[in-house]
């Protein structure tokens, strides 16, 4: 199946790109990340990520689907 990543902030550095599909088989966003994560293993860096699954924030647990668009964000802070 086919999902979409879109990548923000210093990730598109890290990536090279800001938006890729990939062919994936059926899984969680953990093993999403993972997959990620060898890819591009400039992410490794950051131990946590935030996630939206079709713009909505959610935990890694959850399942996608054909056409899911994934969106990373790198952790932020502020004050």
């Amino acid at each position: 199946m086919k999902v979409h990543i879109r990548y923000y902030a210093k990730y598109v550095d890290y990536t090279g790109t800001k938006i890729e599909d990939m062919e994936v088989e059926r899984m969680t966003i953990a093993e999403l990340l993972d997959v990620i994560k060898l890819k591009h293993s400039r992410l490794r860096e950051d131990k946590t990520s935030l996630v939206a699954l079709n713009s909505r924030f959610v935990n890694e647990g959850m399942i996608i689907s054909d056409g899911d668009t994934v969106s990373i964000f790198p952790p932020v802070s502020g004050g």
